[in-house]
């Protein structure tokens, strides 16, 4: 993650924004809410006299100190998000990561979906308001655009449907909802909250616990196995590198306006499932992987065919430009 901090240093005013600051990030033990503390860590060594002080929360003590080493400019906060609004003590810049990230449980247990979004985000919002932070971000998901009717780059004002009677529609419903929270505190309380609607971020490394497709290709060629897909693979979105992640959130959050939604994403990333599942299978020739079609008869716990062509042009605007390509980010995953 060096690169990305010594060009993040060039392009953002990192010392005199963060300086002598503290920052909460929620949902610490997730790939986004986990790289964005270690990124802010090294930071604070590569910008002496920064003073940051950085909050990691999560709900897993164990979690937490495994990932996190100790360190006097970091603090572990063991609760859960919904409780934050109730805590007493201030950050000036928060970014809320925490959600439910598997699409079976979406299915298994809706309403524990909507109320973890809603009220988690809520919660963040209270303690910005009461704590008068600088500047929040909240990550969103593509998932609000729900199913557009055409592949015609989505911007920030437009909207697909959703069906809301659909038990995995708690999801994206609740992130809508969760969007409209945010907009509600910056119209209502001022609160300067922003939104980043993120592509599918793609790590440098598989998390144990990664239950998404693209985990499950990469799974499948490190053993020598075929790709099954249990859709047609006809549904196309966009995709992200954790570090155009990451460098998204801190321009908008340092750069973004109140109350508005910035998409993130890669915009030269967009394909299909089949056609991302062909790429993931080409990178290991040697092992002769093939990709099968193998659609399930209880399909409820995925998303319905849909082209969810995110355009970056607002984020651009901010001076944000994507910088890691599909291939390599896939490769590198494979070789881990």
């Amino acid at each position: 993650m060096g690169p990305l901090a010594q060009t993040l240093i060039g392009q953002l005013p990192l010392k005199s924004a963060l300086q002598d600051r503290s920052f909460l990030v929620t949902g610490t033990t997730g790939m986004i809410g986990g790289a964005l503390v270690s990124f802010l860590r090294e930071l604070t060594c590569l910008l002496p006299g920064l003073n940051l002080r950085i909050t990691a929360q999560g709900r897993s003590e164990e979690k937490l100190s495994r990932l996190f080493s100790h360190s006097p400019d970091l603090d572990l906060l063991v609760c859960d998000v919904a409780d934050l609004g109730a805590c007493d003590k201030r950050f000036d810049f928060l970014v809320h990561c925490a959600a439910p990230t598997d699409s079976r449980f979406y299915v298994e247990h809706p309403v524990e979906t909507i109320q973890a979004i809603v009220s988690g985000t809520q919660a963040i919002l209270e303690l910005a308001r009461t704590g008068q932070a600088r500047s929040v971000v909240v990550l969103s998901s593509m998932e609000v655009y729900g199913s557009p009717l055409t592949e015609e780059p989505l911007t920030e004002e437009m909207q697909g449907y959703l069906d809301p009677l659909a038990l995995r529609s708690s999801y994206p419903q609740a992130k809508r909802l969760a969007e409209t929270l945010c907009a509600a505190y910056a119209g209502r309380y001022a609160v300067p909250v922003k939104i980043v609607r993120l592509g599918q971020v793609i790590g440098h490394e598989l998390q144990a616990d990664d239950k998404r497709l693209i985990a499950q290709m990469i799974h499948a060629v490190q053993s020598g196995d075929d790709i099954k897909l249990a859709s047609d693979g006809m549904s196309k979105q966009t995709y992200l590198g954790i570090d155009d992640a990451l460098s998204a959130l801190l321009f908008v959050l340092l750069k973004g306006e109140n109350g508005k939604a910035y998409n993130a994403a890669n915009e030269e990333t967009y394909c299909s499932i089949r056609e991302l599942a062909e790429l993931v299978a080409t990178l290991a020739p040697e092992k002769g992987i093939k990709v099968q079609v193998a659609q399930q008869p209880d399909a409820s716990q995925y998303p319905p065919t849909r082209a969810l062509r995110l355009a970056s042009d607002a984020l651009r605007a901010l001076g944000w430009e994507p910088t890691q390509s599909l291939r390599p980010l896939l490769t590198a995953l494979i070789a881990d």
